[in-house]
């Protein structure tokens, strides 16, 4: 004759505790060895965002000193007038305009801003190209006023010898 056993109630806690313990053991066990592979998330994304503002960082102490460039380049274009620029003045804002074109190539960065200085440098660069045509036309247009008024002074100067001639003449 068999009997059946049967478990006391304290027994039947400690066998469903002895269960849960197995079954978080063996869930954390089976976590540590398939989870240990992959990369964790938040530990590259903590990476990205200190890169990220680094890169910031750098971009806006450039900035400052791009910006400098930038009015400098732009207060010189603005004071050409009625006069062709020196040759030292056009060498420095061609070579600022080059330095403002090349802000981009220089940094690599997700800034929306820096698209903007390439752009920045070919406004410049028509700026300054319609300041030389302005200043070549008002050139020309002077030395023909004055090539006019020469013609003009001579014209009368020889009309009144002619009248003086033919008054003589006669």
């Amino acid at each position: 004759m068999q009997g059946q056993i049967t478990l006391s109630k304290k027994e039947k806690r400690f066998q469903f505790l002895y269960l849960i313990l197995m079954l978080l053991a063996a869930m954390i066990l089976l976590g540590i060895i398939f989870l240990n592979r992959f990369e964790s998330p938040f530990t590259s994304s903590d990476i990205v965002a200190l890169d990220r503002l680094e890169e910031k960082a750098k971009f806006d102490n450039e900035q400052k000193k791009i910006q400098k460039i930038v009015d400098s380049t732009f207060t010189q274009i603005s004071r050409i007038k009625e006069e062709i620029p020196d040759v030292m003045v056009d060498h420095e804002i061609e070579r600022n305009t080059d330095y403002i074109r090349g802000t981009k190539k220089r940094f690599s960065t997700d800034d929306n801003r820096i698209d903007a200085y390439p752009q920045i440098a070919k406004l410049f660069e028509m700026y300054y190209n319609d300041k030389k045509r302005i200043t070549t036309i008002s050139f020309d247009t002077k030395n023909f006023e004055k090539r006019t008024q020469e013609c003009i002074v001579g014209y009368k100067n020889k009309e009144q010898r002619l009248w003086d001639n033919t008054m003589r003449a006669k």
